[in-house]
């Protein structure tokens, strides 16, 4: 840690600030504010909604900054350290990499610290001071499991073929999002065989694209599976541009997210499962308020501890189709 450490401090200090009300170059706040820091691990439609989540909290005398790591682990305790100097009272982290966790709580100085989204490889490092909050990701993959078991039984199959579209390789999510929808589909007695291998799309639509594309025509496949909505709708895309109805065979995300639900709406997304950005981030601002003063994280949110880990608050995913979809966000 001292080298990373030593690593960390050589790096120049470059960053943006987000706060309540507009954004900010330098965290100014009022003397009876709480400044709590936010981090999102990259920018994308959900990670920004999850981060507006905790800027429009709502939550009277909380001040929140925000920065983005970049997908730079590194980076992102540099962030965190400059925080705790600029007196932050609590930090929201959305890891960069799920192995960081003890590095994470040895930059926070005792600073309470809410996880937030990206699940910590090894949750036996969680403890009072260090908590999670997220949706239960293996509940993502459960529902994908069994939208495509009713698809495929209503048409007499219990075989097919997929194409696996996986998130960064190493990340938490990507392993439990596979791993369930994999495991629900053998559960429910279908005889899913992959296409090609799981195609790594690192949660990017423009790489998803460019990784299906090559394969429209070529590879075979009765539905495509993705660990999150973007990597979806850039199958959708591909197949659009190939000329083939994304309709007609069925593409399942995980988020829904503004596009994944209109693209759901529209027929060109069969499910989606969701969590809500904005709510967890008020939720995580809400918990680290309720560490900075005793409480239990839990109060006052929909994010309870599990019976596994009490320093884990989760809620289950919610399925998303053509049905409910007007219903959701």
């Amino acid at each position: 840690m001292k080298r990373l450490t030593a690593l960390v401090l050589s790096l120049a200090l470059v960053f943006s600030l987000a706060a309540c009300g507009g954004t900010s170059s330098t965290p100014e706040t009022d003397s009876d504010e709480i400044l709590i820091y936010t981090f999102i691990a990259a920018r994308d439609e959900w990670n920004t909604t999850l981060e507006q989540g905790t800027l429009n909290c709502g939550i009277e005398g909380v001040k929140v900054v925000s920065q983005n790591a970049e997908n730079d682990a590194i980076k992102q305790l540099q962030q965190i350290e400059t925080a705790v100097t600029a007196g932050a009272k609590a930090l929201i982290v959305q890891m960069a990499d799920a192995e960081t966790l003890a590095e994470i709580e040895e930059a926070a100085q005792g600073v309470p610290v809410v996880m937030v989204n990206r699940n910590p490889s090894d949750y036996s490092l969680l403890n009072e001071n260090v908590i999670y909050l997220g949706c239960d990701e293996a509940t993502a993959g459960y529902l994908q499991g069994d939208y495509l078991t009713e698809y495929f039984q209503a048409q007499g199959k219990t075989d097919f073929t997929y194409l696996l579209l996986s998130g960064s390789l190493g990340t938490v999510p990507a392993r439990v999002r596979t791993d369930s929808v994999l495991s629900q589909l053998e559960a429910n007695g279908m005889n899913a065989t992959e296409a090609t291998s799981p195609l790594v799309c690192d949660w990017d639509r423009a790489t998803a694209m460019d990784n299906v594309t090559p394969l429209l025509g070529v590879t075979e496949f009765d539905c495509i599976i993705a660990n999150n909505d973007a990597m979806a709708l850039g199958a959708v895309e591909a197949l659009e541009q190939a000329g083939i109805d994304p309709g007609s065979i069925p593409i399942v995300g995980v988020d829904a997210t503004g596009d994944g639900r209109a693209a759901v709406a529209e027929g060109k997304m069969a499910m989606t499962a969701f969590q809500d950005g904005a709510e967890m981030g008020r939720a995580a601002v809400q918990a680290a308020l309720n560490m900075i003063n005793g409480k239990d994280p839990s109060e006052g949110i929909d994010y309870k501890p599990t019976e596994d880990n009490p320093y884990v608050l989760a809620r289950d995913f919610v399925m998303v189709t053509a049905e409910n979809v007007d219903e959701i966000g």
